[in-house]
């Protein structure tokens, strides 16, 4: 069957119509209207947000575990992964915690982000120069989570 200049406008109007209700399908849509395949496959960027309210060392390897287990699963370059610290989990962030610091620095260069709460950080008396470089300060730790949450990301709460 040979298709019409009409026909094939038509066909392309509807296939922008069906990207802008379906954005993950317009990849598919040049193979859709010549009939041969596409090697774009769209891969899906995973998006976590860690809330850390705990303390002790032990338990911030625990989400370091799993912010590693995560990245090894989909792997780095499929994830967006932020870390959220506030109340007592602002020592995961703190330089003084060698070990742990060391690890987060580490993390923070395969992609992660690291936050701490500057409600947190104004409260406990914790300036700038002894939190583990990278980590950067956002308005309030909660407000953070909840900003990440409506925007999609997958929530996941560290402890109990």
């Amino acid at each position: 069957m040979r298709l019409t200049p009409l026909l094939l406008l038509l066909i392309a109007i509807g296939q922008l119509a069906a990207a802008d209700a379906n954005p993950g399908a317009a990849a598919a849509a040049p193979a859709a209207a010549t009939g041969t395949p596409t090697a774009v496959a769209a891969v899906k960027k995973h998006r976590i947000v860690f809330q850390v309210t705990i303390d002790g060392e032990e338990r911030w390897n625990e989400v370091l575990n799993n912010v590693e287990n995560v990245q090894r699963a989909f792997g780095p370059e499929n994830v967006e992964i932020e870390i959220v610290a506030h109340g007592k989990g602002a020592g995961l962030v703190l330089a003084e915690n060698a070990a742990i610091s060391k690890r987060l620095v580490g993390i923070e260069a395969t992609g992660p982000k690291v936050t701490l709460c500057s409600n947190t950080a104004r409260q406990r008396g914790i300036t700038p120069a002894q939190v583990t470089p990278g980590v950067t300060l956002v308005d309030s730790g909660i407000a953070e989570v909840v900003r990440r949450v409506e925007e999609g990301w997958v929530y996941i709460k560290a402890g109990s």
